[in-house]
């Protein structure tokens, strides 16, 4: 366990984020709440329900976009399994990127994209009862509250949002530095193709994915990309487009999308004025492979 010298970024201003696959309105409530017990910064946080890994992962490097030029901030992003772990839950974490500090549960799948796009190669793993007892020490969080918060099967209510403000308003916490180890299920190469994965589905019905444009930015308007998706069994030849606008109206194509961090942006399957998701039935988590 160790704390480095990180310099905590100015609170004031800062902007906050919940990413949570517990996402009910009653759910949503409790947690600003308990971050109003913690922390005046940003009294209305934004809160992005998810239902998969990979959505959490997705909006984390969405949102991650957001602080540049100097703002400040920080997120909180809860993305686990509930199943197969022996304790009460998979560990949390943290990470800094620019301005911004991300508490994040630290599955494979939620820190892919994180990890694939630059962002960050480790991530610093906190034990919930030493970090606890350290925010006790630390006058941060009170005695009363040290075993509900430990014992809870909602820390992403309890936990992390108690370790996002400590970190905005102190900086860094004692913690386990490890690499991470992004999950194979996400992208990989096989047979000469690429495989992805769908991650979001936006309102206008496309279909954002895990593969990153620069697997195709040396391709001409219009090349055409044969693509698999495994969702019902769906195969076609599209072509591939660099910007949207240049998708014919009512063409189905891979376009490099606007969402990624950095220089990085994802691809997506749209259908020009159409809705790719009510043509192909997928889902957040199948399998898209180009070739």
């Amino acid at each position: 366990m160790r704390a480095t010298s990180f310099r905590p970024p100015n609170a004031q201003n800062a902007k906050v984020f919940f990413i949570n696959d517990c996402r009910d309105h009653n759910a949503q409530a409790i947690q600003i709440g308990e971050w109003a017990r913690y922390s005046n910064v940003d009294p209305h946080p934004t809160f992005v329900g998810i239902n998969h890994e990979l959505e959490a992962s997705f909006n984390m490097v969405n949102i991650l976009k957001t602080f540049r030029h100097g703002k400040r901030g920080g997120i909180a992003v809860n993305g686990a399994p509930r199943s197969g772990t022996v304790k009460n839950g998979i560990d949390f974490g943290y990470f800094r990127h620019d301005e911004a500090w991300v508490v994040t549960t630290t599955g494979p799948t939620t820190l892919f994209l994180p990890c694939f796009l630059g962002v960050t190669k480790d991530i610093r793993v906190l034990d919930t009862e030493k970090t606890v007892d350290f925010l006790i020490e630390q006058g941060f969080v009170s005695p009363d509250d040290r075993d509900d918060i430990i014992q809870s099967q909602f820390r992403s209510s309890v936990f992390s949002p108690a370790v996002l403000a400590y970190l905005l308003e102190h900086g860094e916490i004692p913690h386990t530095l490890q690499p991470i180890v992004p999950g194979e299920d996400a992208l990989w190469e096989e047979d000469g193709g690429m495989f992805g994965r769908v991650c979001w589905i936006d309102n206008f019905g496309n279909l954002k994915l895990s593969t990153p444009s620069r697997e195709f930015d040396s391709l001409a308007p219009g090349t055409t990309v044969p693509t698999e998706i495994a969702s019902g069994g769906f195969c076609a030849v599209l072509p591939y487009y660099p910007l949207l606008s240049m998708v014919p109206d009512g063409r189905m194509a891979i376009t490099r999308g606007s969402s990624g961090v950095g220089k990085y942006r994802l691809l997506e399957v749209v259908i020009k004025g159409g809705r790719a998701v009510d043509v192909l039935k997928f889902k957040v988590g199948d399998r898209v492979l180009q070739s």
